[in-house]
C-alpha cells in the first residue's frame, strides 16, 4: 500500500498539545482545507469503528 495525501482544516490550537488522539469531528466540504496529512494506514476496531491513520508534519513530536 502506498501513502495518500489528504487535505484537513486544522488550526494552531488543533495540534498545540498534540501527542496522539482521534479526531472525531466531521466538518462538511465547505471548510477549507489548510494542511495536507499522508495517510499511511488505516484500522477497523473490532466494534466496527473504522481509523485512517494520519502522519502529521508539523513540528518534530
Amino acid at each position: 500500500m502506498q501513502p495518500l495525501s489528504i487535505g484537513i482544516h486544522v488550526t494552531w490550537s488543533d495540534f498545540r498539545f498534540y501527542k496522539s488522539w482521534v479526531f472525531t469531528t466531521v466538518q462538511g466540504c465547505e471548510i477549507v482545507p489548510n494542511h495536507g496529512v499522508p495517510i499511511v494506514g488505516y484500522v477497523n476496531t473490532t466494534d466496527g469503528t473504522k481509523y485512517w491513520i494520519l502522519n502529521n508534519e508539523w513540528g518534530e513530536s
